[in-house]
């Protein structure tokens, strides 16, 4: 798994990532006809993007590649006490092989690097709420249909404390 900024020239590839992640919304409107939830498909991807790019204007935007083949999108925010990642989405067929939790795992290292959290919003019914879990994410509230969910390095001891421990243990 690797990582590399979106450019302009990736559009086409994120609004087809940011239109399989809306698959169960779309095969609902059955008797729109093709062009209209194409547009509908573009307000969104649109609306979304303005979204992440007003609220967070320092964001980082990436591709990720898997064995350079574009297999998703990465949004992730920077904030000043934690990392807040915005959206991670595979395309269809790379769901389920592992490379969202390689992408986790690698920025719980960064947040662990930085001393700083990690934080994700996830729909209640999104299946990817228990791959959160099991990485170590906790529910830290709800608002509407969204988790508010924090992943926090693990503290390591101070010197001084291990030093007493070892002490005590010999005694």
């Amino acid at each position: 798994m690797q990582l590399r900024p979106a450019t302009p020239a990736d559009q086409a590839f994120l609004k087809a990532v940011y239109a399989s992640t809306r698959a169960d919304e779309l095969a609902l409107l059955s008797d729109w006809d093709e062009a209209a939830v194409q547009a509908f498909v573009e307000m969104q991807y649109q609306a979304q993007n303005s979204f992440y790019h007003q609220q967070y204007p320092q964001a980082e935007h990436s591709i990720i590649l898997s064995n350079g083949e574009a297999v998703g999108r990465l949004w992730l925010a920077r904030l000043a006490t934690e990392l807040g990642l915005l959206d991670l989405s595979l395309l269809p067929p790379w769901r389920g092989q592992g490379l969202g939790r390689q992408c986790l795992r690698h920025l719980q290292a960064q947040a662990t690097q930085l001393g700083q959290a990690l934080s994700l919003h996830v729909e209640i019914n999104n299946p990817a709420q228990r791959l959160y879990q099991a990485l170590g994410f906790e529910v830290q509230g709800q608002q509407g249909r969204h988790l508010h969910m924090l992943w926090r390095p693990v503290a390591t001891a101070q010197p001084e404390v291990c030093e007493r421990q070892a002490h005590h243990e010999q005694a």
